[in-house]
């Protein structure tokens, strides 16, 4: 089957950290690749064709935890090049890692992401002020701040996660004693 092509919607560009008006999608790829190249294109087809041949936000750990894993290795290119150039982000990682925490957030809220808007609106988990510090991450993309607010922003999630995890276990654990 061939690649499906299309145009990326406004509601998911990043004026000031992407190049890109348009993606691609493999369906035969292994979905967690794709997620891990284009972390919100499912939300994408999601948003605009109401469907898309994978949910990341129904499939609870997996893709979530594969997403934390990107944004480690990003984590740490993003770092090299602090220490190698004084102070300037790279803007196609800022994008992606700005991308994938918006995914993450709404996925750990079984939500697909609607837009790539610092407004999160009224989702359950999420970190204290997130829309405060995702519109700086926005209109600063370049910054050391930047960088180091999305830093804390995903520590932060990541507990949220583990935690919530560990809920679900203790219950599930629950009900198969009862």
């Amino acid at each position: 089957m061939p690649n499906k092509r299309f145009n990326i919607p406004p509601s998911f560009m990043l004026p000031a950290m992407m190049k890109e008006t348009e993606l691609s999608l493999d369906p035969g790829e292994d979905p967690l690749k794709t997620i891990g190249k284009y972390p919100l294109i499912f939300d994408m087809l999601a948003e605009n064709e109401g469907t898309a041949p994978y949910e990341p936000w129904n499939h609870g750990r997996e893709p979530i935890e594969h997403l934390f894993k990107a944004w480690s290795a990003a984590k740490e290119e993003q770092e090299r090049r602090f220490q190698n150039k004084r102070g300037k982000a790279d803007l196609a990682l800022m994008g992606y890692s700005y991308s994938a925490f918006i995914a993450c957030i709404h996925w750990i809220n079984g939500q697909h992401a609607p837009s790539v808007s610092s407004s999160i609106g009224p989702l359950t988990r999420k970190p204290v002020n997130v829309e405060d510090r995702l519109s700086y991450i926005m209109n600063n993309p370049l910054q050391f701040h930047s960088f180091i607010q999305l830093k804390q922003l995903f520590e932060e999630l990541e507990k949220m996660h583990h935690k919530q995890m560990a809920l679900l276990k203790i219950k599930e654990e629950k009900s198969r004693l009862q």
